[in-house]
């Protein structure tokens, strides 16, 4: 089994302080949604913002975590607006923690705009596409050959499109996969898509799904 950096804690809704807090201490990594105002949300911010982490509250607190531990965390960047994208990179613009950073989106616009910005800043960014099947929205009919237009690292696609064969092609390309959002109670998926192959999992509950993990064995 892999080292914790595998499972992914999910900023769920109101991404919480604590929820991020408590998965660095325990070694995961950590995704987290930008949206506008740069506060760290699933939803259009609304209401109070001293509800809100900031974007650089949240990078602090990765930089506090790093300093302490010398341990590096990869942390994920969702894009929920494309007016955040400029500033989501400048301000991984001389930070350590930039080798562990990825910045994520499931509009290809927002993609090339982080690229194009990354450019000016002189900086390299990893960056990955995200996409799902659901009704009205079809799954890409060849994701690999859009991710390789785009120019992106990593393809993240929903748990249930994800194959071996899909994972081996896009490793072939040089294209790394990951997946979302799988809890405990779909343990027998999180064993397949392992099995797959991909490189990490985001997920609600990354101490369980350890533990369960490692606990499971190995299907045959």
């Amino acid at each position: 089994m892999k080292d914790k950096k595998f499972l992914i804690q999910h900023g769920k809704n109101l991404n919480r302080y604590d929820q991020f807090q408590n998965a660095l201490d325990a070694g995961f990594g950590i995704e987290f949604d930008l949206n506008v105002g740069l506060v760290v949300s699933h939803n259009l911010p609304f209401g109070d913002r001293a509800d809100y982490m900031s974007y650089n509250e949240l990078l602090y607190m990765v930089e506090a975590h790093m300093n302490a531990t010398g341990n590096a965390v990869p942390i994920a960047i969702d894009i929920k607006s494309r007016w955040v994208t400029g500033l989501a990179v400048k301000y991984l613009v001389g930070r350590p923690l930039i080798e562990a950073a990825q910045i994520i989106a499931f509009d290809p616009v927002s993609i090339g705009l982080i690229q194009e910005a990354a450019k000016k800043s002189n900086i390299d960014i990893k960056t990955g596409w995200l996409y799902e099947k659901k009704e009205g929205v079809p799954a890409p009919v060849d994701p690999i050959a859009l991710a390789i237009s785009l120019g992106v690292d990593c393809i993240l696609p929903h748990h249930s499109l994800v194959s071996r064969k899909l994972v081996e092609d896009a490793n072939d390309e040089g294209i790394d996969v990951k997946t979302w959002t799988i809890d405990i109670k779909d343990i027998d998926e999180a064993r397949r898509v392992l099995d797959c192959g991909v490189s990490a999992i985001t997920t609600n509950q990354p101490g369980m799904m350890y533990r369960l993990l490692t606990a499971m064995p190995k299907s045959r």
